[in-house]
C-alpha cells in the first residue's frame, strides 16, 4: 500500500465515516515447504466520525493455513494530550 485513503479500501458501513493514510506491505515468508503471510501497516491521521485518534500501526503474522494470526498495534495521539503526555514523546 501506498497512501491509501483507508476509507477507500474499506466496505462502507451507516453512520461510519473512516478516514487516514495507509502505507504498509503484505508480504509470505517461504520456510520448510510452508508460506506464512506477514504484513506491516500504518494508518496516518485515523478519523472515525470526526474524532482524531491518531497514527495507527499494525504488525500481523499468520500460519501457514491461514487459521491464526498474531496481530500487535499501537494507536498513538501524543499531539492531542499534550501536555500531559509529554513525557512519552521522544
Amino acid at each position: 500500500f501506498k497512501d491509501v485513503n483507508i476509507g477507500d479500501i474499506i466496505p462502507p458501513a451507516d453512520s461510519l465515516q473512516v478516514s487516514g493514510t495507509t502505507n504498509g506491505t503484505l508480504s509470505f515468508l517461504y520456510e520448510n515447504g510452508n508460506y506464512f503471510p506477514k504484513s506491516n501497516v500504518t494508518i496516518d491521521d485515523v478519523i472515525i466520525n470526526k474524532i482524531d485518534f491518531g497514527d495507527l500501526i499494525l504488525d500481523i503474522d499468520g500460519n501457514q493455513d491461514l487459521t491464526k494470526y498474531r496481530i500487535s498495534s499501537s494507536l498513538t495521539n501524543l499531539e492531542k494530550c499534550k501536555p500531559r503526555c509529554s513525557k512519552f514523546a521522544s
